[in-house]
């Protein structure tokens, strides 16, 4: 008899060097460098030298999606927090990076804020009326199935 083979290790985080840089290239299926470090208030740029359509997207919450990019094409994205921000190529998951952000968080503009916040606060009411829309075709629906059923 032979022993059952040990499973492989799962390594979940990222390791390696972390430049200083607010330049990434996408290059088909890997971004470089893996990994970055910035202060507080860095734009940095996304540019796309692969023969394929690449984006930056926030996999953990950041918020940010940088869209498609063609080859030659480049984009940008502020970081004003300190934190960890780990982003994925949407079409090709296996892509990913982090962008490791120091220092103090810079204060938005305050009308930027202000925009951010009426916006929040208009997706909250378009929100609870698809909700209640929603409600009310179910309650349409049921009530449909009853007089059916009734009909039998």
């Amino acid at each position: 008899m032979f022993a059952a083979p040990q499973p492989p290790e799962n390594v979940v985080g990222f390791s390696g060097p972390v430049a200083r840089t607010s330049e990434i290239k996408i290059d088909d299926y890997t971004y470089a460098p893996l990994r970055i470090t910035v202060t507080a208030g860095t734009t940095v740029t996304f540019s796309n030298n692969g023969a394929q359509p690449h984006n930056a997207t926030s996999s953990d919450g950041g918020g940010f999606d940088t869209g498609l990019l063609s080859k030659g094409e480049a984009a940008t994205v502020t970081f004003n927090r300190p934190g960890s921000y780990t982003y994925i190529c949407t079409p090709h998951p296996s892509m990913i990076g982090q962008i490791i952000v120091t220092g103090q968080a810079v204060a938005e503009d305050a009308a930027t804020d202000e925009y951010a916040a009426d916006e929040r606060e208009n997706l909250k009411h378009d929100g609870e009326k698809v909700l209640k829309r929603v409600q009310i075709e179910n309650k349409m629906k049921c009530e449909e199935t009853r007089r059916e059923r009734e009909r039998e």
